[in-house]
């Protein structure tokens, strides 16, 4: 169901029917719900060159409307990213 780890996506699935705070107030702050974009500009802004490589999505298994804060922050397929991995060259430190 929407409210448990089991199906309908686990604490993904609610991620989005509403701005990050509503989130934080129901499920506590476990998930930091920073966008793949500013991830990465951590990254570069500490001096890495950094890639963001997807490696899990789970658009499959979301049904429902993105809230309005995600829809207008959030481009293609970003908000379905479970797992990214953030890769830079070798050597590069």
């Amino acid at each position: 169901g929407r409210g448990g780890g089991g199906g309908g996506g686990g604490p993904f699935h609610e991620i989005y029917h509403g701005p990050p705070e509503a989130y934080w107030r129901a499920r506590g702050r476990q998930l930091n719900l920073i966008r793949p974009p500013e991830m990465l500009e951590l990254f570069r802004a500490s001096g890495f060159r950094a890639a963001l490589v997807p490696y899990y999505r789970f658009e499959e298994f979301f049904a429902g409307d993105l809230h309005p804060y995600w829809r207008e922050r959030l481009a293609g397929a970003d908000p379905f990213l479970k797992i990214g991995l953030i890769v830079g060259p070798l050597g590069a430190c």
